[in-house]
């Protein structure tokens, strides 16, 4: 029988990475052949467990002939598996407080941290794998210490990354309106070439919420476990209400009812651009300008009853 299609084009890419990898890669052969190796190894020390060991941890072992009947079984193995995730084996069973430093530091390591690269991964497992490793020795008060490590390697590692995807998402958002604005810059709208006009509180708005998110960068709570799309909306939001901000900014300063102090900083294009970027930039800016905007309002609506009266 033929080999059938799918396996052709299966031989056919382990070929193409191979000849890559010797290439380009030499260093990630040379990790899988010794890899393979250990995990020929290690099988013959624990042959009742297919193990496919991705990195060693630990492993404390003596042969069957040189163990003493009358001696507990103290052999066990803690190691990443090929899911980059801690796995472990003991030949006696463990004590409530061995198990509950081992459930501690396994709590660790089964937080989400497929957001971050895969060295950073294998760098907390590690740090999970030794508190592992050192509960089972008993030594629960180094367990816990390594524990409360890997907790805040995770935090500072994920708060890493989603400040790097914030900052991202900004510059590629900003630099796609640049190269927008420069191509339709021969046909921009009316409002937008007016020196008093809308437009250019709007274009001020848009660069002040972005001086604002790189201002916050190292600001505010962080998470990047819920992925880069959701920081890619985030940011699109912010700057998108930066522009409404900036055009009711202009707004309210024309209004015919607006104090005449605000009025008297939108005389010129450069006073009203300079007020949509502080509208995009400080965001109780707007806020409070519709709160005094309001209490003109009333203060007007109130004349007519007091000269009645």
């Amino acid at each position: 029988m033929k080999p059938s299609l799918f396996l052709n084009a299966t031989r056919f890419r382990r070929k193409l990475r191979f000849l890559w990898c010797s290439w380009f890669c030499p260093q990630i052969l040379v990790d899988e052949r010794e890899r393979k190796l250990l995990n020929r190894e290690l099988r013959g020390h624990w042959p009742e467990r297919q193990l496919q060991v991705y990195e060693l941890i630990h492993e404390q072992w003596d042969p069957d002939e040189d163990l003493d009947s009358d001696d507990t079984d103290e052999r066990f193995i803690v190691f990443v598996d090929h899911e980059l995730a801690i796995d472990w084996i003991t030949k006696k069973n463990l004590s409530c407080d061995k198990s509950r430093s081992v459930a501690l530091a396994e709590a660790v390591g089964a937080r989400r941290c497929n957001h971050l690269p895969q060295e950073q991964v294998l760098e907390l497992k590690r740090l999970v794998g030794q508190a592992v490793a050192c509960s089972i020795q008993g030594n629960s008060k180094e367990a816990a210490a390594i524990t409360k490590q890997a907790s805040n390697f995770l935090e500072a590692r994920t708060t890493e990354r989603s400040r790097y995807w914030s900052l991202l998402s900004a510059h590629l958002l900003f630099g796609a309106t640049v190269v927008l604005s420069v191509n339709l810059w021969p046909n921009a709208s009316d409002a937008m070439n007016h020196p008093n006009g809308i437009g250019f509180g709007a274009l001020g708005g848009y660069l002040g919420a972005y001086l604002s998110l790189l201002q916050r960068t190292g600001k505010g709570a962080w998470d990047s476990a819920a992925g880069p799309w959701i920081h890619l909306v985030e940011i699109f939001t912010k700057l998108l209400a930066g522009v409404i901000l900036g055009g009711a900014a202009i707004c309210l300063a024309k209004s015919a009812h607006a104090p005449p102090s605000l009025k008297a900083i939108t005389s010129d294009s450069y006073s009203v651009f300079m007020l949509g970027l502080a509208a995009g930039f400080i965001e109780r800016l707007i806020p409070r300008l519709i709160s005094q905007y309001s209490n003109n309002l009333s203060k007007i609506s109130d004349e007519p009853k007091s000269d009645h009266n």
